[in-house]
């Protein structure tokens, strides 16, 4: 006996830009023996989905050095490049990384990286091409791992922009006091159509869970390439979930460029929990990749 059946069917894609991967459901008709029918349309249900349980170590690094880092200028989504010791500073971070991953292979944690993911600024990606490039993986690009839109503080020196834009300097410059920065503050929006800390911690963050929920398995390490601002907002969410709780333990840095921070985010349905094992770590930069000295956020 034949019957028609609709059976489900699922393929799995990619966007245009190849970084996300999207399930898509759609159905078939055709005439099968009835028995036979009734197999294949069970089998092609959806399966039950399983708790979310995921446990992931996030390498965060800040992007090499730039001219306009040097010349204490404010970046934000400007596309500057790595200047020479931003490039040396790269290759430096490489080694840094590879010798992290290895402590986390001999402690029996699974297989290095396929991909490292980085925004979409050249200085963030050329930083991220030498890492990708020494651990032999991809390098994927991801807009909401992109520098913090400043607005019109864009292009200014420090000073400068403390002297004429007082309003929105004061909120810069605290883009790495973690729990400390007011709720008010962390809602404004820098003038000229800038973000505010609340947009660049709110997209990074769903960015990288959006990573470790759909990372293989066997790939326990996330490696990712950013921006002094966004690893200020992540310090932010971090010890803004552990701020009640006295789990917040770690010793605080000045984030440098080239920095190495270790993060480790369990996945739950109930969203993720952040903790962090070690913060803007740059022992692995020496001789001509040594960071200078300058705090970000000051204008002294």
């Amino acid at each position: 006996m034949l019957t028609n059946t609709t059976v489900a069917w699922r393929r799995v894609g990619r966007t245009m830009d190849g970084r996300m991967k999207k399930v898509t459901f759609g159905v078939v008709s055709c005439c099968l023996p009835l028995r036979l029918a009734q197999t294949v349309a069970f089998s092609a249900l959806p399966k039950t989905k399983e708790p979310l349980n995921i446990s992931r170590s996030v390498l965060v690094i800040r992007h090499g050095e730039t001219d306009w880092n040097n010349q204490r200028r404010v970046q934000g989504t400007t596309d500057i490049p790595l200047n020479e010791r931003g490039i040396n500073q790269a290759s430096a971070c490489a080694g840094g990384i590879i010798s992290t991953l290895h402590s986390t292979l001999e402690n029996g944690h699974s297989k290095t990286p396929l991909t490292v993911y980085t925004s979409c600024l050249k200085r963030a990606r050329d930083t991220g091409f030498a890492i990708a490039r020494s651990i032999q993986a991809e390098l994927c690009t991801d807009s909401r791992l992109n520098e913090w839109d400043l607005g019109n503080l864009e292009g200014m020196t420090k000073a400068d922009a403390a002297a004429k834009c007082s309003g929105d300097w004061d909120v810069f410059k605290q883009w790495c006091n973690g729990a400390q920065i007011s709720y008010t503050d962390a809602a404004k929006h820098i003038s000229g159509n800038g973000e505010s800390m609340d947009d660049v911690r709110q997209r990074s963050v769903a960015c990288i869970e959006n990573l470790i929920e759909q990372a293989p398995d066997d790939e326990s390490t996330i490696v990712v390439v950013t921006h002094g601002g966004v690893l200020g907002q992540l310090l932010r969410h971090a010890t803004m979930q552990n701020k009640f709780s006295g789990n917040c333990h770690f010793v605080y840095r000045k984030a440098q460029n080239a920095c190495i921070s270790h993060f480790t985010v369990s996945m739950t349905e109930s969203g993720g929990k952040w903790d962090i094992v070690t913060w803007a770590d740059t022992s692995h930069l020496v001789g001509d990749a040594k960071p200078i000295s300058a705090q970000y956020g000051s204008t002294a």
